[in-house]
């Protein structure tokens, strides 16, 4: 499966809290790798609950989620052309899930409605003006 091609890199995010902290670049670079480390333990141990919660400081927090498929379950539609011989029910699985914090969430959300605000304004100009002349 090809990348995606980010915006931002990993080398970017280090450098600008490095550039707004008292750190070095690779003690910021530091820091996340631990942070991955701690994270990774913790998805491994066998005596993780079931319905776990990490927190991000100041970004979230990551929910791991055990879900359960229920076999007798009604699928919706039709199905064509799929071939099930091979297929495995997963019957129970955990889920991993990063969930923003409100305020977070709630700024993205503002700054996206006002975006599009200002661009159905300039449509509409655009329009206004045309049907004028």
């Amino acid at each position: 499966m090809a990348r995606q091609k980010m915006d931002v890199t990993t080398l970017d995010v280090c450098r600008a809290i490095a550039q707004q902290s008292s750190l070095t670049v690779s003690q910021v670079r530091e820091c996340f790798k631990t942070y991955y480390s701690v994270i990774e333990q913790i998805v491994e141990s066998p005596n993780r609950p079931t319905n776990y919660t990490i927190p991000i400081p100041y970004l979230g927090k990551i929910n791991f989620i055990r879900r359960y498929n229920d076999p007798n379950k009604k699928i919706k539609g039709a199905i064509k052309h799929v071939d099930l011989s091979n297929a495995h029910l997963k019957e129970e699985y955990d889920q991993m899930r990063m969930v923003p914090i409100t305020s977070l969430k709630n700024s993205v959300k503002n700054i996206s409605y006002q975006r599009i605000m200002k661009y159905k304004e300039k449509q509409n100009l655009g329009n206004s003006d045309g049907k004028e002349n």
